[in-house]
């Protein structure tokens, strides 16, 4: 494991298989991917990122990132690699869903969906959410709404 690099390059031709298989060799080599990723994003001021270790964020696929507001855990955005379940890399925003909606319990927005690792469109999803927080949008469901109404998300 001592000095095992890995490019940016090199993650995005990874599939789904070979994520997992990268992961599957242990805890330090799922860091060094963590690493690739993190080192790629530009995190609007006040964000702060973490990445899964072991599965504190219940993340089932290689890469799990959560990033949100400096004091602000309730609105978080996930962003996740393909693995063998899941056939794409994804930003997504949990919210609770409403007493007026059909699903009241933990809904997903989704802010991103791409076969590979793509920084510069993850980087801009980024600018693009932290903007509309900024803006006064911090209640998750609130951010949801107002990114629906922007198209910026489904």
């Amino acid at each position: 494991m001592k000095n095992q690099k890995l490019s940016l390059e090199q993650l995005t031709a990874m599939g789904a298989i070979e994520l997992e298989q990268y992961r599957d060799r242990g805890r330090e080599w799922r860091r060094v991917l963590n690493n690739v990723v993190l080192g790629e994003l530009a995190l609007p001021e006040g964000w702060v990122a973490n990445a899964e270790e072991a599965c504190e964020f219940r993340g089932q696929v290689p890469v799990v990132c959560r990033i949100n507001p400096k004091d602000d855990e309730r609105t978080a955005i996930f962003l996740c690699s393909s693995g063998a379940d899941v056939p794409s890399w994804s930003a997504v925003l949990p919210y609770q869903g409403t007493a007026l909606s059909a699903n009241q319990g933990d809904c997903l927005a989704w802010l991103h969906t791409g076969d590979t690792f793509e920084p510069e469109v993850v980087n801009q999803v980024l600018k693009n959410v932290s903007e509309y927080y900024r803006h006064g949008f911090t209640r998750p469901e609130q951010l949801v709404a107002a990114l629906r109404m922007g198209g910026l998300c489904v």
